[in-house]
């Protein structure tokens, strides 16, 4: 049976296609974890899917050593370089699921 996805929030997706960089994606949201000892992280899924302006990224919670209960809403973030307009939307997967589906804004 697959753990059940944990509570997410204000999660937002953008292409900072500002001046001066070189473009890049940007996923940022909350995620509550029930231990001290958790950490959320967002990494690339493996493979992408069929269509190629959708990001498909995975939500995972990193358990190390021991910790103490505490309901807390820790910060998520995950960066990658990009071609202007590359994604129109970022779905965030928990055991293969979607759990959010976010439209790609941009910030120039």
């Amino acid at each position: 049976m697959a753990n059940p996805a944990p509570k997410t929030k204000d999660f937002k997706a953008w292409q900072n296609v500002q001046p001066g960089g070189k473009p890049k994606l940007i996923v940022t949201g909350k995620v509550e974890t029930s231990n001290s000892n958790q950490t959320p992280g967002l990494s690339e899924h493996v493979p992408q899917g069929i269509n190629p302006k959708i990001l498909l990224i995975d939500l995972t919670i990193t358990t190390k050593g021991e910790g103490n209960t505490m309901m807390g809403w820790l910060d998520v973030r995950f960066e990658k370089p990009i071609t202007r307009d590359q994604y129109s939307n970022v779905d965030i997967l928990w055991d293969g699921n979607i759990i959010e589906h976010l439209k790609v804004a941009t910030a120039e």
